[in-house]
């Protein structure tokens, strides 16, 4: 998409059947969802497998002179014991980025919206047996509430202490993860911002434009229903109720705007504009990424 002064890509690395809508949106039921099954199905829900339709990917955006790749996906080769459907992938996410025609070494910053496994794969691929940095050239900004948040919890799950030796620590041993205190100001008109319940140091990452900002909103939104529903939380919320105040104030925020919203998991067309106010939530306007 060309935006305003923006360049936005994405890369892909999944698009498919993921989890059953049940246990990822808990508050899921039929009844509520009836309404909506003209625009779900078959492209974000497959009623004949249980399962919802969904995406891994990654958002680039080159704007105020600066390439910002915005979450790294789950990476390849990455073993997740907790998380089978993460763990020991073999994907085309490098070939998909090559597509950009951006090369890793064009990347000035890598944000890291939170730290859970599907965000931060390709921070680091294997080379000769070692972890090292996709992107050679880049800075990693993590949240340090989210840093500590990890490092507090690194023995909760195997998963963690992995996330951490195979994603983090080689960061820290090349000098290029850069922890922030939001809100910051990374270039003109381009802000990180605090976004917390999903995970406790969860940031967003808002692009000024004229014509309607660009707002990259990780995992404050999951699938386009939690637009319409916005009390609804994915299962991996770590607190509830400070992640439906987080999306409910987003939504609010851009109802009836020109503001798109550029979510890391929803399937084609990828991302959403928000109308007005619609029963307990908002509509759902898609937008399409080739525009």
């Amino acid at each position: 998409m060309k935006i305003g002064r923006s360049e936005v890509y994405r890369v892909q690395e999944y698009e498919g059947l993921g989890f059953p809508p049940k246990y990822h949106l808990p508050a899921w039921t039929a009844e509520a969802v009836a309404k909506h099954a003209d625009w779900m199905i078959p492209r974000y829900y497959a009623p004949e497998h249980e399962r919802l339709i969904g995406s891994v990917h990654s958002w680039i955006v080159r704007t105020s002179g600066i390439t910002v790749l915005v979450d790294t996906c789950s990476g390849n080769g990455k073993e997740r014991p907790h998380t089978p459907f993460f763990s020991m992938l073999e994907t085309s996410y490098l070939e998909h980025f090559a597509a950009t025609g951006i090369a890793p070494e064009d990347v000035d910053y890598v944000l890291c919206t939170h730290l859970h496994v599907d965000h931060v794969g390709w921070n680091t691929y294997e080379h000769l047996g070692r972890w090292i940095p996709t992107f050679p050239n880049a800075k990693y900004l993590v949240s340090r509430i989210e840093f500590e948040f990890l490092a507090e919890h690194e023995a909760e799950l195997e998963d963690n202490a992995r996330i951490f030796a195979d994603s983090i620590k080689p960061l820290i041993e090349t000098g290029q993860l850069l922890l922030l205190d939001p809100p910051f100001e990374l270039a003109e008109g381009v802000f990180i911002e605090p976004a917390p319940g999903h995970t406790p140091g969860h940031v967003l990452l808002r692009v000024q434009e004229s014509d309607g900002d660009l707002i990259f909103v990780g995992d404050i939104l999951h699938h386009p229903i939690q637009v319409w529903y916005p009390d609804w939380n994915s299962h991996a919320c770590r607190d509830g109720e400070q992640a439906t105040q987080t999306r409910r104030s987003l939504l609010e925020h851009c109802s009836g705007t020109s503001t798109t919203l550029l979510p890391g998991h929803f399937a084609a067309p990828y991302c959403c504009q928000v109308g007005g106010k619609s029963g307990l939530g908002y509509e759902c306007i898609f937008v399409a990424d080739d525009e």
